[in-house]
């Protein structure tokens, strides 16, 4: 459990530092909808250290991994030029 979980952590701390490289490198390029999706996914995960198990965990930690994926996706996509 504890394992998995500091793996989770550490890739997804790796794709916000990687995000945020994109962001400063190219500052004229930030896509509104990705730092939308950031703010809700960092949201739940803050959320998730409040209520640390069962259902309201799960959905909460679930919804971290799917904003944030989809805020890496944008900040990825609006540089890929």
């Amino acid at each position: 459990g504890a394992l998995a979980l500091m793996v989770d952590y550490v890739f997804a701390f790796s794709a916000i530092i990687v995000a945020n490289v994109y962001l400063i490198l190219d500052p004229s390029v930030i896509p509104i909808d990705g730092i939308a999706s950031a703010a809700v996914g960092l949201a739940c995960l803050f959320s998730c250290w409040i209520w640390e198990a069962g259902t309201p965990y799960i959905i909460l930690h679930s919804l971290w991994h799917l904003f944030s994926a989809y805020a890496g996706y944008a900040v990825g996509s609006a540089h890929v030029m």
